[in-house]
């Protein structure tokens, strides 16, 4: 393979040169003005080095690149959040290089590490912008509905949104890039997988918690006309009703409160374990930028090599700092919730109670017909359902909660390096 500081044939057409094993980074002020860079980014850029800095960072950019991904990136990074962002750069002989950029916003601009895509991601994502830009040249989109064509698209494979796109997308080209070089996965990976999958089961299972719940909603509104039929006004069939209904109207909240959609409880937690990965990712690459660029040569005279290094280990130290409270608020969020299923639980206890004074009243009055029947059966099959769904649920977030404690390290005096040692071991 081609290392950082030789110079490879450049083809004539196609792809620029850019090995697995490279990274390369660039730092703008805050009109996207190139400040900085490494011998990875002129030499693949193609750029000399009296042209690239002090020229703007669209000097590289493709005609390719959607505008909408640009827009989403832009908005993302000037409310001072970092993003990960697929890119298919344009080089000054004509050739085209992709990669996948982390852009994190500084005090005084941006700074942007970048890697080379090397999963099956690509090749989705390289078909989806070039759908993307014809559609905005077709029909002239301003940015803003550029930038909704793209969500849009993510939705249609999967993603709730860009965060979990790009979260998704960093951790596969660090796994595929790992691969490709033969090393291993960082250890910290494993447990935030199975964090991610816990995640979505529990998303899965409340949802169909929900259904279920709502095919049941109009359990006391039947009984009530049930018990107008049965028994004189304030009879105990229209006392059970009207408990269950109480019972009812409690779990919705709780539902919404804590199992709901993208502005339930859970949902926090799943947000929190994404920002954390991503994170975590983060830091993983720029302490290796770090690295790799203290030991090029050939940056003397363009570069500060020793305050460019500082800012990249500065970077580094915050996201690892960043994704260890991540970590922490992930734990803190799964134990919140786990409270909450037991308090769900004790609805539920609430609703068995309910549901035996119905049989009993059942039992009683030997000549109502099928129609209490048929609406115990509907409780009976109700608490069955949800009793295991919540168990399933409280099962797999305590796995997230176990995971997010994994990562933290335990015990105080634990470091980095024992965790390490401990999660490889696991």
């Amino acid at each position: 393979m081609t290392g950082p500081h030789s110079s490879p044939h450049r083809p004539s057409q196609g792809e620029a040169p850019f090995a697995a094993e490279e990274l390369f980074f660039s730092r703008t002020d805050p009109r996207g003005v190139i400040q900085a860079g490494n011998t990875v980014f002129q030499r693949v850029s193609d750029h000399p080095w009296n042209k690239l800095l002090g020229a703007p960072h669209k000097i590289i950019r493709h005609k390719d690149m959607p505008r909408g991904a640009f827009h989403l990136m832009w908005a993302a990074i000037k409310g001072g959040d970092p993003v990960g962002v697929y890119v298919k750069n344009h080089a000054r002989d004509g050739l085209h290089y992709w990669v996948f950029a982390i852009v994190v916003p500084l005090k005084d601009g941006f700074l942007s590490v970048r890697l080379k895509p090397l999963s099956p991601l690509l090749q989705e994502v390289e078909a989806d912008y070039a759908a993307l830009a014809a559609r905005e040249r077709a029909n002239d989109l301003a940015p803003e509905a550029a930038e909704a064509l793209l969500l849009e698209r993510l939705a249609e494979h999967g993603h709730r949104g860009y965060r979990t796109f790009m979260t998704h997308a960093l951790a596969a080209e660090m796994e595929a890039r790992d691969a490709r070089l033969g090393r291993h996965s960082p250890p910290w990976l494993g447990p935030f997988r199975t964090m991610l999958e816990a995640v979505s089961d529990v998303s899965e299972q409340t949802r169909e918690l929900s259904a279920v719940f709502e095919s049941i909603r109009g359990i006391p509104y039947n009984m009530r006309i049930l018990a107008s039929r049965l028994e004189a006004a304030g009879g105990p069939i229209s006392v059970i009703s009207a408990n269950y209904g109480i019972l009812s109207e409690e779990i919705s909240g709780w539902m919404r409160s804590f199992a709901g959609g993208d502005g339930g409880a859970f949902s926090d937690i799943r947000d929190a374990v994404e920002r954390a990965l991503f994170v975590q990712c983060a830091a993983c690459l720029l302490e290796e930028m770090g690295e790799r660029f203290a030991a090029e040569e050939g940056l003397q005279g363009h570069v500060d090599v020793a305050a460019e290094t500082r800012m990249l280990a500065d970077q580094g130290r915050a996201f690892a700092a960043a994704a260890e409270d991540g970590v922490a608020q992930v734990a803190r969020k799964a134990e919140k919730f786990s409270q909450a299923v037991r308090d769900m639980k004790r609805l539920i206890t609430g609703l068995g109670a309910t549901r035996m004074m119905c049989k009993i009243e059942g039992a009683r009055l030997r000549n109502s017909g099928d129609n209490l029947v048929s609406v115990i059966r509907q409780l009976d099959q109700f608490q069955e359902n949800i009793e295991e769904r919540l168990q399933r649920i409280n099962e797999r977030n305590r796995m997230v909660q176990r995971m997010a404690e994994t990562l933290t390290g335990g015990p105080a005096e634990t470091g980095p390096a024992e965790r390490a040692a401990r999660l490889a071991a696991e």
